[in-house]
């Protein structure tokens, strides 16, 4: 039973089914966003270990401040590039910021469970 909980945002429905479809997408508590990270609804990721932010997301200071204050500790990035994300400020309050290896539910989890200390059932 899935116990890691992932708030995924600005997705599409290719993005949900996509996720929804791959070896693995069994292993995580889906919580799918249409709408871009930013501050404003930072905090729909209470009870999330893990965001998945795109390259549309700001994940300026402001939003890594309620992230961290809802207990987030990783933001990945299924896009190539950190230019939206501020690194730097990210680490002071213990987020971890890195990208899904192979863009796929398994890579995610992996990511997210190693970020977070729960790697049980990770295979």
């Amino acid at each position: 039973m899935p116990s890691l909980t992932s708030a995924f945002h600005d997705t599409k429905s290719c993005d949900r089914d996509f996720f929804g479809q791959t070896s693995g997408h069994d292993r995580l508590i889906w919580s799918f966003h249409e709408f871009r990270l930013e501050a404003t609804p930072a905090a729909t990721a209470r009870g999330a270990a893990a965001v998945c932010v795109c390259v549309n997301d700001r994940v300026d200071p402001a939003c890594l401040e309620i992230l961290a204050r809802e207990n987030v500790r990783l933001v990945a990035l299924r896009c190539a590039g950190f230019s939206h994300v501020d690194v730097k400020k990210a680490r002071k309050p213990g987020l971890t910021v890195g990208r899904v290896p192979a863009a796929s539910p398994r890579g995610f989890f992996r990511a997210s469970a190693a970020a977070c200390g729960t790697t049980n059932g990770a295979g």
